[in-house]
């Protein structure tokens, strides 16, 4: 008895603890007008998130340019936005937010790309750098011995301007600039100046530093944006949890370990048995409590507006409600299948964040580091052809996503869920056979397309 009041008491302090984040939430939401790829849209509500992020609360209609033809498309509600001055600066103030249109998890992966695209960034850039310094020591050094200096430099530096055509940053900008004065050996009066042709490629490898500098800044920028969306993420994942174990508190661990893909067949809880919501159900005295509990993690699921959360999250709405009803008209048949239906809905989520985290985002970064590595191994200006992932490249690294794949397929294959209000478990297991068949033959892009098409149903 003692135990199950002291997880009570924990459940209580822990709802209203982001119960009161949640509301201050709320009370943001606003009106607004954004530029996007060339267009205002105009949101009748947005919600301000703790990270500066905005999510959208309704759909809104945009448009894309296809062959000259503009074509009509929807945001669905949920989609997350977030400012990127870089975007901003190029696109000349046509774009001011980066759009994420599956939501939270898509913004994760999308930073983790970002990240791992400025790790590669800097280590092109102390390298470029390094080249350019050694260039300028060298020109100064054995100018004399040279037969065609003029030619020297031309040869060693034309690479790393060819490398540098396509770049946007400012200070990259400025490098390519000195990079170009470098290269010429005569002055505005005709003469042989080495010194000055060495003076602006010391210039482009400070600008080089400079542009390393900020890159690390900007990392750190990352990780802190990275660490707040994976920190709403497992707030969700959190409140998931609760309400799950609140049924059978006993079986908490074993739960645990079956949605991280761990738990054993025949695992039975270990402990004694703590009374939970399965045993209120039969117990009309304990009604009053289940429905203060209830009302508790109302709130927390009513605040859930960002995608892939929002559309599993409006059903626990609705049982909840359902149950609260039942509970007030006495009728305990609704509530018993109102809790049934929360308790296995609720099953969705963790099959959701396995697929997310396990399957797709390793794929997804597997695919985006072996593309990048594919690029390292090309000569300095040349161009960049399609790249096309395959298993013979990582093939330990792609077993392990299809491992965790499989047990995803199997977790779907497991579940009950007729007794919900809108099954999906055929409509999942449908579209799994197009990903299985994808990923059996080596065609990895198209697979991470159909797991994608799958966090849609969920």
């Amino acid at each position: 008895m003692l135990v199950c009041w002291a997880q009570k008491l924990r459940i209580q302090w822990w709802i209203l603890h982001n119960r009161r984040g949640d509301m201050s939430q709320n009370a943001t939401a606003m009106k607004m007008r954004i530029m996007y790829k060339g267009q205002e849209l105009r949101f009748p509500a947005l919600l301000n998130r703790k990270t500066g992020d905005l999510v959208q609360l309704e759909d809104v209609k945009a448009f894309e340019e296809f062959h000259g033809e503009e074509v009509p498309y929807t945001i669905a509600a949920g989609a997350r936005w977030s400012t990127n001055r870089e975007t901003y600066r190029r696109s000349r103030g046509a774009t001011q937010y980066h759009c994420f249109q599956r939501g939270d998890y898509d913004e994760v992966r999308s930073l983790w790309h970002v990240d791992q695209g400025y790790k590669k960034a800097t280590q092109d850039v102390l390298r470029h750098g390094d080249a350019v310094r050694s260039l300028a020591v060298d020109l100064m050094a054995h100018s004399a011995s040279l037969g065609n200096p003029q030619l020297w430099v031309i040869s060693r530096l034309d690479p790393l301007i060819e490398a540098y055509q396509r770049k946007y940053n400012i200070r990259n900008i400025m490098a390519l600039q000195d990079m170009e004065r470098g290269k010429r050996l005569r002055d505005a009066l005709g003469r042989i100046n080495i010194p000055a042709a060495c003076f602006a490629q010391g210039a482009a490898q400070g600008n080089l530093q400079k542009r390393d500098q900020a890159i690390h800044y900007i990392e750190s920028c990352m990780t802190r944006r990275v660490q707040e969306v994976l920190r709403e993420i497992d707030d969700v994942r959190d409140a998931y949890r609760r309400v799950r174990c609140s049924f059978k508190p006993e079986y908490a661990n074993v739960w645990a370990r079956e949605d991280a893909g761990r738990r054993l067949p025949t695992e039975k809880p270990q402990g004694l048995h703590v009374r939970g919501w399965q045993d209120d159900v039969r117990d009309r005295r304990r009604w009053p409590y289940l429905a203060q509990e209830l009302e508790w993690h109302l709130p927390f699921f009513k605040g859930m507006k960002a995608l892939p959360f929002r559309r599993n999250a409006t059903h626990v709405v609705d049982d909840m409600q359902q149950a609260l009803d039942a509970i007030q008209q006495n009728k305990a048949r609704s509530l018993a299948d109102a809790l049934l239906r929360l308790r296995e809905g609720t099953r969705w989520f963790f099959v959701l964040d396995h697929l997310e985290m396990q399957v797709i985002a390793p794929l997804s970064l597997l695919a985006y580091d072996l593309e990048l590595r594919s690029a390292a191994s090309l000569p300095l200006g040349a161009e960049k052809p399609k790249f096309v992932p395959k298993r013979a490249m990582a093939s330990r690294d792609f077993g392990q996503i299809y491992r965790q794949y499989s047990k995803f397929t199997e977790f779907v294959g497991l579940f009950d869920d007729g007794v919900l209000k809108h099954s999906r478990q055929d409509d999942v297991l449908a579209s799994t056979q197009f990903a299985t068949k994808a990923m059996k033959d080596d065609d990895w892009l198209a697979a991470k397309e159909h797991l994608l098409s799958i966090t849609d149903l969920l």
